[in-house]
């Protein structure tokens, strides 16, 4: 079945309930009576599959095995997305060439143990993207730590001091790798991410079981800004609107300045009779100078003395 993100986004609905599931599974003596299972499933394998460690494969099965008993034995495609994803978390820490084959695990373990055997879950069992599976691995540690701080049954703080410090800690990390790939927060994982930030803060006013540190200084995360600042990442957007914002005044006098010279209350035709005007005045001068040059010449002639030849016809 392909992936849709939306899908595994669901189980942000019923959150605190896979969470705590997932803490079951830490309980080594829940996970005793799956060890021989795994034991002859190790023991069986070759070298062209690759399995998880022993006490992963018992995770697994056993993990399988709570949800399905807690479900009427029918999974729903919410819980199958949980368990996909869960799954492929433990995978992902195995770093190798070829990875390991989600589903063909599963038909695997179906073969030592009948009991997990679900045809809804094999049809929702894959290697999830991996784009959509870091988005959700995101939201679910920021949950993981969460609940390790708050106490929902006595709605108190349940760490103390340090431990209390290393998990605020851990929150503000993984919730930096969210918030960067959220700037305007349109997509539903950044929804989400902003959910989880608005029930965190709710933990300022809960009461702690320890007075040696306050839980309201720890309460803080980063805002995208922040991390993008940190990251040296170049907000292009923002920047073009700065500048938009600083020059736009001076293209609006320049726009003002230029329609005003063009048009003046009276319409474009006084400006073309007033270039006409000095147009006429600038012949009229040409005019007069070439009058008044003319008007020397014949002056210069009339007054000129002509001697004539002593043997001119009159005195002949």
């Amino acid at each position: 079945m392909a992936d849709d993100a939306s899908d595994y986004y669901q189980i942000f609905n019923d959150i605190q309930k896979y969470v705590h599931y997932s803490d079951f599974s830490e309980n080594d003596g829940v996970l005793d009576r799956f060890k021989p299972a795994c034991d002859k499933l190790l023991e069986s394998t070759d070298h062209s599959f690759l399995v998880p460690t022993l006490l992963d494969c018992q995770k697994i099965l056993y993990m399988i095995m709570l949800i399905k008993s807690s479900s009427g034995n029918m999974l729903n495609n919410i819980n199958c997305k949980f368990l996909n994803f869960w799954i492929n978390a433990k995978l992902k820490k195995y770093k190798q060439d070829k990875p390991i084959c989600v589903r063909t695990l599963y038909i695997k373990l179906t073969a030592i143990n009948g009991q997990i055997e679900d045809d809804n879950l094999l049809k929702n069992l894959n290697n999830i993207d991996n784009n959509i599976f870091e988005n959700v691995n995101i939201l679910y540690k920021l949950y993981e730590f969460y609940y390790k701080i708050y106490k929902k049954t006595n709605d108190s703080i349940s760490c103390n001091g340090e431990f209390c410090k290393q998990l605020t800690d851990s929150c503000f990390n993984e919730y930096k790798k969210g918030i960067i790939n959220c700037p305007n927060d349109q997509s539903e994982f950044c929804r989400l991410l902003k959910q989880f930030e608005s029930q965190y803060k709710l933990l300022k006013n809960k009461s702690s079981p320890s007075r040696d540190f306050n839980i309201s200084e720890l309460i803080k995360l980063p805002t995208y800004e922040e991390v993008a600042k940190e990251f040296g990442i170049i907000d292009w957007e923002d920047i073009i609107i700065k500048i938009f914002y600083i020059l736009g005044p001076m293209f609006g006098i320049m726009l003002i300045s230029l329609c005003f010279n063009k048009f003046n209350p009276f319409g474009q035709v006084p400006c073309n009779k007033l270039r006409g005007q000095n147009k006429k005045k600038h012949n009229l001068h040409d005019e007069n100078q070439k009058i008044a040059h003319t008007y020397n010449d014949k002056n210069i002639k009339k007054n000129m003395i002509y001697k004539l030849p002593y043997n001119s016809a009159d005195y002949s």
